[in-house]
């Protein structure tokens, strides 16, 4: 049925609202008829946290109203994270001066990070992977200085990674992932907290910095991802034979060589180069030497095998890599001779659809629109496939791009090669 969210927006002493991943509709917007006499002009809400991820909204008139109808001066928490939006960033958020955490992941409402965004100075985590947001980082981002967590992943950002990173002192977790940055990798010396950070799959170039992440504590520290990147020279010691082993990755790089003190350390659990990257000539889905046991392993032994057409350290495939190579070109591919669901079991057999964390009823007799991940019209033909973070590895084949109405493809976050 459909949620009476006007009426709810009007309880008098209501702090919390959480109606997160239910099957259940919303109105258009403010619904008039359902207004108190007193709230008849504007509602003022009470409201603290509020949390419709995954809700069919479409927009957050439902919620605001289309002129900031609703004020919710003491919201901390608003999570509209994959709510269907589909509009450019909602400016009604821009009067939530207390919020501390927004998550509008998985929607979209880019192309633009609006400068309003950056005056909600509280925010200490901010969620906007996702959201096919485009061009350079705005150097304003250095005026939220409270950020602890911010996830900017799986967009089509472009530019260097900004300096206004330099002044987010109190960041613990920095997702950058799987966009198009360029230029040098940062040192992140500032960031003293930081547990995690990922910034795979991007264009960056050059050598890892003296000083990349001096300052960290190195037994809090969780995870760091600088793979798929353009990345030269050796791998230095520091940090990383200070890192727990498995807690760092720099796969398919144009890595030339190891620090031989970082090959000894115990951050390559006993396998020495190769526990860090499999050298030249070799591959593994993971780029390193993992254990046969480990239920991450995709290889049947986890060694690195022979490959005579890889040239550098780290690489997960077969083949020569041309790290320049990330974005579509304007081919046309014809699907004539193969129907739907045949072109998507070429991507479940290209990109090891066996190991995908997510494939539900995936190369089954099921119906494709049915398939983890798929988006089809009311005629059944595909116009959306969307497996963002779900571990595909490999060459994403070129007669996908024949599907008659694909219009949205979001393969973020994954190990792939997308056809020139």
């Amino acid at each position: 049925g459909e949620v009476p969210l006007t009426q709810l927006l009007q309880l008098p002493n209501l702090q919390e609202l959480n109606l997160e991943d239910n099957d259940v509709t919303y109105p258009e917007g403010i619904v008039s008829e359902d207004l108190f006499d007193e709230n008849k002009n504007g509602i003022t809400s009470k409201l603290r946290h509020l949390n419709l991820g995954w809700a069919y909204l479409y927009s957050v008139d439902p919620i605001f109203g289309d002129s900031n109808f609703v004020s919710m001066p003491d919201l901390v928490s608003l999570k509209l994270n994959s709510a269907y939006l589909d509009e450019e960033f909602p400016t009604q958020i821009f009067q939530l001066t207390n919020l501390e955490e927004l998550d509008l992941g998985g929607n979209e409402i880019g192309p633009d990070l609006p400068d309003g965004l950056f005056d909600l100075t509280k925010l200490r985590i901010l969620n906007l992977g996702d959201c096919q947001f485009e061009g350079e980082i705005p150097p304003k981002i250095n005026q939220l200085t409270n950020l602890e967590v911010i996830d900017l992943g799986d967009n089509v950002l472009q530019g260097q990674i900004p300096n206004g990173f330099s002044g987010l002192t109190q960041m613990m977790h920095l997702d950058v992932g799987a966009n198009y940055l360029l230029g040098p990798l940062p040192t992140f010396e500032n960031m003293s907290k930081l547990k995690s950070l990922d910034v795979s799959q991007n264009n960056l170039s050059g050598q890892i910095p003296s000083g990349f992440l001096s300052n960290i504590n190195t037994n809090e520290f969780l995870t760091l991802d600088i793979g798929g990147n353009r990345l030269t020279g050796n791998v230095p010691s520091l940090p990383f034979s200070n890192l727990k082993p498995g807690t760092f990755q720099l796969y398919d790089n144009k890595i030339s060589g190891i620090d031989s003190a970082l090959c000894s350390s115990a951050a390559a659990a006993g396998r020495g180069c190769n526990g860090i990257l499999c050298p030249p000539g070799t591959y593994n889905y993971y780029g390193e030497e993992t254990s046969p046991d480990s239920e991450d392993s995709a290889d049947d032994d986890g060694t690195c095998h022979t490959c005579a057409l890889t040239q550098f350290w780290g690489a997960t495939e077969c083949k020569e890599r041309d790290p320049t190579q990330t974005e579509p070109s304007e081919t046309s591919y014809s699907a004539e001779g193969e129907n739907e669901d045949e072109l998507l079991k070429l991507l479940y057999d290209g990109t090891g659809g066996p190991q995908w964390y997510q494939s539900d009823n995936w190369n089954s007799d099921q119906d494709k629109c049915d398939w983890y991940g798929i988006e089809c019209n009311d005629d059944g033909s595909v116009t959306g496939i969307i497996l963002s973070n779900n571990g595909l590895v490999g060459k994403i084949p070129e007669e996908l791009f024949g599907l008659p109405n694909l219009d949205t493809l979001r393969l973020g976050k994954n190990r792939v090669a997308v056809p020139m």
